[in-house]
């Protein structure tokens, strides 16, 4: 038992724990590595963790015991405090609550030093002992049962065997204190609810939130409730019936104000008045007395009526027993009347059930305001033996029958205790545990509980998980490495296959296939951004150092020579003199540790880059930070530069070209690529976004972007004197060229080398300029909207795009001052000193820039922008008045036929003749904005040109003439004589719209053809002047002798007839034409025939058979010629003309007054009035 007792001692636990803690750190610490590079704990660090872990270990059960002591002290005080306060309340003052006083403090103070319990176990305070309360009326034998329960009482010598009075919250209270428990016997505060209630009422209370506050978890580990056999046979049914309600009032009041159910023990104490029960145990020795007579329920905190109805059956047990031996004890008792006693014994026993079953229900039957309380079971006690027995038998006897029996007496004091010591130390003490929790405090306690449960299991698996993870992740981790230096060797594999072939070998794409996986393997470790940490001890950075150096080591086999390599391609490639000299340059620093200038070498390979690896963004930035971890630029690998082995062929056949470029000139190439003079102005920017609003900058691409150095702050930033550090610095680069030693420049050197450097700068900063403003072109104008647009933005006053870039490039090629520009400065206050100072300037000669802008310098020193301003601003006022105008398209027609007719105001001729004296490229941009603008008003201009013709020619045509005879062959339909007339006649029309409209814009002669002016015409179709054309014909033909009516005059005269023709008659109207084989004479006739329209062709055969064709219509004479067979002659008015019907021919001359043959309708079907010009 003790050794078991031993494994279940805290302090055994707690010590075998740290020393498993202990050898945990001592052995384990040996496999758990930390730092940078990762190493495990050495003896002396694991020795020193043991040490501080037993220290706070022995701190922290310091802590307890102090706690706990501070605990006990506190409570003690708050008891005596209260028992102070409550004093000057108390109406009481005489001496004997003095003493009462007196003597509490006294048992308090001593029991502040006590410690409680068995030797050799945990001693407990007072605060930790089982606290019990004592419920039942006085005199009920609770301190009896006490007195002879055979506990042990501290303060028995110092105090006596009795019980100490309270005061305050507790004065009408006795206090017992035990080694096992503190026992508070209430019988005061059972009987005092009806003197000073409130007082009283409120004192208890105190003393109660008092054990609440300091006995938080478990204020009391249970209540005993204690009442006398005499109670319970004596009272009357209402007594006993008031008697439950204050003991469950008792109850429920402890259980509200303290929140926690506590077990309940109900002891029947007084038990040998029961008549024969001390017969019947007498007896029983020592240990059958302590042991314990009555029911314990099963222990189920919501048992409720079940436990209730579970007494009756137990009492039925206890009665069962007792009869079981009630006939050894008669058998062994000889004296008669002790025998009857003993034989009535059970008997009697069994007469308290109804009366304790009516009891136990009224106490602890729950209801619907009350829960049931906690019955832990029903107990019998005797005392002393003191009071005569009541006979329940007697009684009733005496009641039933009116007999006269005599009391029995009462036995003498015996002074032995019945079923107390074991019921005390075996049921109720050992059941101190069982109490409910108070909820509310429970329930945080549980909270917290929980929070270090569920956090203590979560580091604990975090911990594992982590060490787990870490494994697993290790694994993962060297994997990858392994794939990416599988891939690595074959990348080099490949590679080794192509080693002839150095174009392949040195391909930048193949070597960062070698490097990369190098690269990716190095960086497989770093996703551990804290490693120690994540993996709490297990992380070996030994692989990722192994890939760093393989990464490095790759970086120098692979990389650096292929960067050699393309400098060798370049240098080989017959460059330019700036692009040999840059490579030499840079190939120098790659061999050079002492020359290496990292920002140089990166700015030539990204630039070669973008140039031979176009569109692969992704692969360039790769290479870079490759280029970086070479030169040594990344701050985690360090300055790992080594540099590389260069070929001194390649080196010296580069320094021959080299040198053959004029010092000058390589100097200058260096200056133009210093970084310091790499940015750029763009034009676009400067000049703002209404740049495009007047400029076509399509296909521009950067020629708009100037760089930095051909501005005016560039120029004044560049000094080309002898003590310039940039031309001392790059005249001072011998060393790339190789010849520190043969050259040696003084300071006229340098101050001749400046010069030439300056005029080879203003030689292209001249070129720059001039190619700037070269590209800039006009745009072209869609209409008369986008004109007005363009010139609403070209005239601005704040913002006009053609000012602005003039104004820019007139500042940034004015290198050196003029006097006309200083002049022009408002303000008198110091013109004179301004005078002398621009006539100093002026003694300094202009650049050769100057001279070359000389003439856009004066465009903005003689105000001739304001001029070119105006001109612009009155085109913008035409386009302008088009817009305002009832009809825009009849305005610009308007305006356009007097231009073509030489007449009107003309802004567009005004702004051409601007042009004409101004420098390039301005001259070129007003003649654009001047043809564009004169553009879009003919094509508005046209618009409206086209919807006169088709209001006024074209839809009289087609109403009247179109699609008939004889303008179309197959058709009956004939065109009106008199429609005709009105089309075609002079001043029809046709010919009055071409006399009204179209004059001015085409040129009337043998081939009608459009008339243009300053490069733009009408823009009328070629058919369309060929139909006029045509018109003009019809006209010329049929209206040669008279303007109001066409006439055709015309001669026939027959040439020969068929043989079997007898004769052939023409019937035009009324006239006759016959013909008989006789004379061949001529006959003058006229078209129209006045006489009538209708023509009869009639053949009469020798057998005088007639047959005759007639046609009808005004254009019957061309319909019959349209089915006659014409043949042209020599001569152009002659022609031969066979009439045939039916198989029956003749032929005439007819000769026409004009070389047109009128009477071929065929060349008038060509005409066809076009819909539009």
């Amino acid at each position: 038992m003790r050794v078991v007792a031993l494994f279940k001692n805290p302090l055994f636990l707690s010590i075998v724990g740290i020393i498993a803690l202990s050898l945990a750190v001592w052995f384990g610490g040996a496999y758990i590595a930390f730092g940078s590079p990762p190493e495990p704990l050495t003896p002396m660090i694991r020795l020193v963790m043991i040490i501080i872990i037993l220290v706070l270990w022995g701190l922290n059960n310091l802590r307890i015991q102090i706690r706990d002591k501070n605990r006990n002290d506190s409570f003690i005080a708050e008891i005596d405090k209260e028992t102070e306060a409550k004093e000057t309340s108390d109406t009481a003052t005489t001496e004997e609550m003095a003493a009462l006083q007196a003597r509490f403090k006294e048992a308090l103070s001593t029991i502040k030093t006590l410690r409680f319990g068995e030797k050799g176990k945990h001693k407990k305070t007072v605060y930790e002992l089982p606290w019990y309360l004592i419920i039942g009326p006085p005199g009920s034998g609770k301190t009896t049962i006490l007195a002879n329960s055979g506990l042990n009482f501290p303060l028995k010598e110092k105090f006596g065997l009795k019980g100490i009075g309270g005061i305050g919250g507790t004065r009408n209270c006795d206090w017992w204190f035990t080694d096992q428990a503190v026992l508070i016997d209430t019988a005061g505060r059972y009987t005092t609810q009806d003197s000073q209630q409130q007082v009283d009422k409120s004192a208890w209370q105190n003393f109660l939130e008092l054990l609440k506050k300091h006995r938080p978890r478990k204020a009391i580990n249970g209540v005993i409730v204690a009442i006398s056999v005499s109670e319970l046979l004596m009272l009357s049914r209402s007594e006993r019936h008031q008697h439950a309600d204050t003991i469950r009032d008792r109850i429920h009041e402890l259980r509200t104000k303290l929140e926690i159910n506590f077990p309940i023990y109900f002891v029947i104490t007084k038990c040998d008045l029961i008549a024969g029960f001390n017969e019947y145990f007498e007896d029983l020795g020592q240990a059958a007395r302590e042991q314990v007579w009555g029911i314990s329920f099963p222990y189920d905190e919501n048992s409720g009526r079940v436990i209730l109805d579970y007494f009756s059956g137990e009492f039925d047990a206890l009665v069962k027993r007792i009869n079981e031996r009630l006939i050894w004890r008669m058998h062994n008792e000889r004296d008669a009347t002790r025998l009857g006693k003993i034989q009535n014994f059970p008997t009697q026993f069994e007469t308290l059930k109804v009366m304790l079953n009516q009891f136990v229900n009224d106490v602890f039957s729950d209801n619907r305001y009350q829960s049931a309380p906690l019955l832990r079971g029903v107990y019998l006690t005797s005392g002393t033996q003191e009071g005569t027995p009541i006979d329940r038998i007697l009684s009733s006897l005496s009641s039933n029958y009116g007999l006269d029996v005599k009391s029995l007496t009462s036995a003498p004091g015996q002074g032995k205790a019945y079923f107390i010591q074991r019921l005390l130390t075996e049921i109720i003490f050992r059941e101190s545990g069982i109490v409910g929790l108070n909820r509310a405090f429970e329930r945080k306690l549980k909270l917290v509980r929980r929070i270090a449960t569920v956090s203590m299991l979560a580091i604990t698996i975090g911990i594992i998980g982590v060490w787990g993870a870490s494994l697993f992740h290790n694994k993962q981790l060297m994997a990858q490495v392994e794939n990416k230096i599988t891939a690595h060797n074959q990348a080099v594999a490949a590679a080794a296959d192509k080693d002839h072939d150095l174009d392949q070998s040195h391909d930048l794409e193949k070597v960062a296939e070698i490097i990369t996986p190098l690269d990716e393997s190095r960086t497989v470790y770093n996703q551990l951004s804290t490693p120690w940490l994540a993996s709490l001890g297990m992380y070996d950075n030994s692989v990722s150092q192994a890939s760093t150096q393989a990464y490095l080591s790759s970086l120098q086999n692979y990389y650096l020579p292929a960067l050699s390599y393309r400098l060798q391609k370049v240098i080989d490639s017959n460059p330019s003199d700036d692009e040999l000299y840059n490579a030499l340059r840079i190939y120098l620093m790659l061999g050079d540790k002492t020359r290496m200038q990292p920002d140089s070498v990166k700015r030539w390979f990204k630039e070669d880059w973008i140039k031979q690896l176009p569109s692969k963004a992704t692969l360039q930035k790769t290479l870079a930070v490759y280029m970086d971890d070479t030169l040594g630029l990344n701050e985690t690998l360090g300055n790992t530069f080594i540099p590389a082995r260069l070929d001194p062929g390649v080196v010296e056949q580069a320094r021959i070209k080299a040198r053959e470029v004029p010092i000058e000139r390589r100097i200058y190439n260096q200056i133009r690529n210093h970084p310091e003079y790499s940015r750029t102005v763009n034009l676009v920017n400067e000049v703002g976004r209404e740049l495009k609003d007047i400029f076509n900058l399509r296909k521009i691409g950067n020629k708009l972007t100037i760089p930095s150095m051909f501005t005016k702050a560039g120029y004044d930033a560049l000094d080309f004197s002898k003590d310039s550090p940039l031309i001392r610095q790059y005249a001072s680069e011998q060393w790339i060229l190789g010849t520190e030693v043969s050259e040696d420049f003084s300071d006229q050197d340098i101050e001749n080398i400046g010069a030439k450097v300056k005029t080879i700068y203003l030689a292209e900063y001249s070129e720059v300029w001039k190619q700037a403003l070269a590209v800039l072109n006009i745009r072209n104008f869609a209409n008369l909207p986008d004109a007005r647009a363009a010139l609403k933005v070209a005239t601005s006053s704040t913002s006009s795009p053609i000012d602005k870039i003039i104004e820019i490039a007139s500042t940034e090629t004015s290198l050196t001052p003029r006097i006309k520009l200083l002049a022009a400065k408002e303000g008198d206050q110091g013109l004179l000193a301004e005078a002398k100072q621009a006539i100093k300037n002026q003694a300094l000669p202009p650049t050769t820039v100057d001279q070359h802008f000389a003439d856009i310098h004066r465009l903005t020193d003689d105000h001739e922008l304001e001029t070119i301003q105006k001109k612009l601003t009155s085109l913008s006022e035409l386009l302008n008045g088009f817009a305002l105008a009832p009809n825009q398209q009849a305005a610009a027609f308007d305006f356009s036929r007097e231009r073509f007719s030489g007449s009107g105001n003309d802004p567009i001729r005004n702004l051409l003749v601007a042009a004409g004296q101004v420098p390039a490229p301005i001259n070129r941009w007003l003649k654009k904005i001047a043809d564009q603008s004169w553009k879009v008003t003919l094509s508005s201009g046209k618009q409206h040109l086209n919807q006169l013709w088709h209001n006024e020619v074209y839809a009289l045509y087609q109403s009247s003439l179109r699609g008939r005879y004889p303008f179309s062959g197959n058709t009956s339909d004939d065109a009106a004589l008199i429609d005709f007339t009105e089309f075609f006649k002079p001043g029809g029309i046709e010919d009055r719209f071409i006399n009204s409209h179209l004059a001015p814009f085409i040129s009337q002669g043998n081939n009608w053809s459009q008339r243009s002016l300053n490069g733009r015409s009408m823009a009328i179709a070629k058919n369309a002047l060929s139909q006029m054309k045509r018109a003009d014909t019809i006209r010329k033909v049929f209206f040669r002798k008279s303007a109001s009516q066409p006439e055709i005059d015309f001669k026939i005269k027959p040439r020969q007839m068929d043989s079997s023709v007898r004769r052939f008659e023409i019937r035009l109207g009324d006239i006759r034409i016959r013909y008989t084989h006789g004379p061949k004479l001529s006959k003058s006739l006229a078209w129209p025939v006045s006489s009538g329209s209708s023509i009869q062709l009639l053949f009469e055969d020798i057998n005088e058979t007639l047959r005759d064709k007639i046609y009808t219509g005004d254009w019957s004479l061309f319909r019959v010629l349209d089915d006659s067979k014409i043949q042209t002659t020599n001569q152009a008015s002659l022609f031969y003309v066979t009439l045939e019907v039916e198989k029956r021919k003749i032929q005439y001359e007819l000769k026409a007054n004009s070389f047109l043959n009128p009477f071929r309708s065929s060349w008038m079907r060509q005409y066809a009035c076009p819909e539009t010009l």
